[in-house]
């Protein structure tokens, strides 16, 4: 049976692209039994240079340049054969023009909040950059955010990742956080990392919080792609 081919913007940072391709692949084995070079899908992977994003409200921050750039790299894909698109970012989809591709995008933060939905949280603390605070990428109701001196330390967070020098140290900084803020609040059921550089530091050094879920968006994305990917001819999603 030929499989459809996935797309995937990465460059916001790199290593993110690089893990929702190895989640997609670790999919492919564990649940689809993929063995095989010919039995896994065909992925074709742009790591694209984006310009500044991570500073809201600074002249270094070119909105409109960001936002033709991710077209581009949607364009590229789709160009290349791309029949299902899938953005390893949560703050890119802020600068995303909702028509763009909307038959073919399979969106990190609809797919998230979807997710959320069917789990029925009542609370989510949220872990993101300060753009996408800014521009509400996030937007469902049992969220709560870091204060404005909290969000500066996950920013710092993220900025170490996007470097590639995180360390063990900096994964026990976000898991301290995390106990605090559960310790502060213990209706917070779970924690979603808005931002796909954690994904990275977490999947580098993993942390447990007992009693709150760790959410994974990148983990959503591809379990979604790879169904639509293996589903049967005439089968709906």
């Amino acid at each position: 049976m030929s499989k459809n081919t996935i797309g995937i913007v990465g460059g916001a940072g790199p290593m993110a692209g690089a893990l929702l391709t190895k989640k997609i692949i670790a999919n492919c084995q564990k649940v689809y039994g993929c063995n095989n070079d010919y039995d896994y899908p065909k992925i074709i992977f742009v790591s694209y240079p984006f310009s500044e994003m991570l500073k809201p409200n600074s002249v270094l921050q070119e909105e409109s340049k960001v936002s033709r750039q991710l077209k581009e790299a949607l364009d590229f894909l789709v160009e290349s054969g791309a029949d299902y698109l899938g953005i390893a970012c949560n703050t890119l989809h802020g600068f995303l023009d909702g028509t763009c591709y909307r038959d073919q995008l399979v969106s990190l933060i609809v797919e998230t909040q979807s997710f959320l939905s069917e789990q029925k949280f009542s609370k989510i603390l949220v872990l993101c950059t300060s753009t996408s605070v800014q521009k509400n990428v996030h937007d469902f109701s049992s969220k709560i955010l870091p204060s404005r001196e909290e969000q500066e330390l996950i920013d710092g967070i993220i900025k170490t990742v996007l470097k590639g020098t995180f360390s063990s140290e900096d994964s026990q900084r976000v898991k301290a956080f995390i106990l605090s803020k559960v310790e502060e609040d213990p209706t917070i059921e779970g924690i979603l990392l808005g931002c796909t550089e954690l994904s990275v530091l977490l999947d580098a050094f993993p942390i447990e919080t007992v009693g709150t879920k760790i959410i994974d968006p990148l983990d959503i994305l591809s379990s979604k792609l790879c169904r639509l990917i293996f589903r049967k001819e005439g089968e709906s999603e």
